[in-house]
């Protein structure tokens, strides 16, 4: 009882720890050592080994319960420090330090029905994939309630699913976020999926496949466009920086803009025509299944054997995203 004791008192540690309540993190993890310590000097009073110790002289003597109750001072010793680091002193802060929620590896999830259930929530949406959940439910009464918790089936949507997007179902959701929901979007088939209408800002990129002979690289190209999605069909502007090796910063347009499909995928094609060129530049690509990232190739069609190469274009999610999607160029 000693050891689930402590074991709970340390969940609990690092749940508050994660929640930003500080002051109860650092009594949990005190109870947390406590406790094992209390167990380690029980044990070396009455003598007791347990196997796969490895103590001195070799032999298999030593005590897993001594050997966590070093990696559970330590673990306390170093969350305080890190506390005392950021400048805590036991008290409130407006801006609480954020830190990352360690799961406990070995943890048996027969003790989750334990914690408290905003701990239990942040558990399922941030340590537990979504194929977990109907299995905890169904194996635990206290847990049946994780089938139809709007909270943790939003938090997994938005992660699998984020919006805007270019695929949407056909038919609108009518329940809430649910597990039933969920399972909807994710086996559904290309002939219930639909292309979502709207204006979307993409950013992303062109790649010559002609390499420089001098500089050994190829021309990259970063561009930012914005178009109107009118059912399978749509136009836009396209603002294009200067490239690694030529082209000088410009606009243009996309016009005949489609979507198409093939197989269990979703096809984007467009022509492009910029005033430092000629003729158009063919662009033809997949939709990730997602549908908020299409990548695919393009050709020149004055020169298209000569002159082509590959794109990569994303969806903002928000403004504020603007400049870490430019800086996240796959090569």
């Amino acid at each position: 009882m000693q050891a689930i004791a402590a074991f709970v008192y340390r969940a609990l540690g690092h749940a508050h720890e994660a929640l930003g309540d500080l002051a109860k993190a650092i009594k949990y993890h005190t109870q947390h050592l406590a406790i094992a310590k209390e167990v380690g000097r029980s044990l070396s009073s009455r003598g007791t080994r347990l196997p796969g110790g490895g103590g001195r002289g070799g032999g298999q003597e030593g005590s897993r319960v001594g050997r966590g109750d070093e990696r559970a001072h330590r673990e306390v010793h170093d969350f305080k420090g890190g506390m005392e680091e950021r400048g805590w002193n036991g008290q409130w802060h407006r801006e609480k330090p954020t830190i990352k929620v360690r799961l406990l590896q070995g943890a048996p999830l027969a003790l989750l029905p334990l914690l408290p259930e905003d701990v239990q929530r942040r558990i399922c949406m941030n340590f537990l994939s979504p194929s977990d959940l109907p299995t905890l439910a169904c194996t635990c009464r206290d847990l049946s309630y994780l089938t139809n918790d709007t909270i943790i089936w939003r938090h997994h949507e938005d992660r699998r699913y984020p919006v805007p997007s270019f695929i949407t179902l056909k038919q609108a959701p009518t329940t809430t976020p649910s597990l039933r929901r969920y399972h909807t979007r994710l086996t559904a088939k290309r002939r219930q999926l639909a292309i979502s209408s709207g204006t979307f800002t993409l950013f992303g990129w062109t790649r010559d496949s002609h390499v420089d002979p001098l500089q050994k690289i190829q021309n990259l190209t970063r561009c930012t466009a914005t178009i109107t999605v009118t059912e399978y069909g749509f136009k836009g502007e396209v603002q294009t920086e200067a490239g690694t090796i030529h082209n000088h910063p410009t606009s243009g347009i996309w016009s005949k803009g489609f979507f198409g499909g093939a197989k269990q995928e979703f096809c984007m094609s467009w022509q492009e025509r910029l005033p430092t060129n000629k003729g158009f530049f063919l662009y033809a690509g997949v939709l990730e299944e997602d549908g908020r990232a299409v990548k695919g190739s393009f050709t020149w069609s004055v020169l298209p054997k000569r002159v082509a190469g590959e794109f990569y274009f994303s969806l903002m999610r928000e403004e504020n995203e603007k400049a870490g999607v430019r800086a996240c160029v796959r090569d």
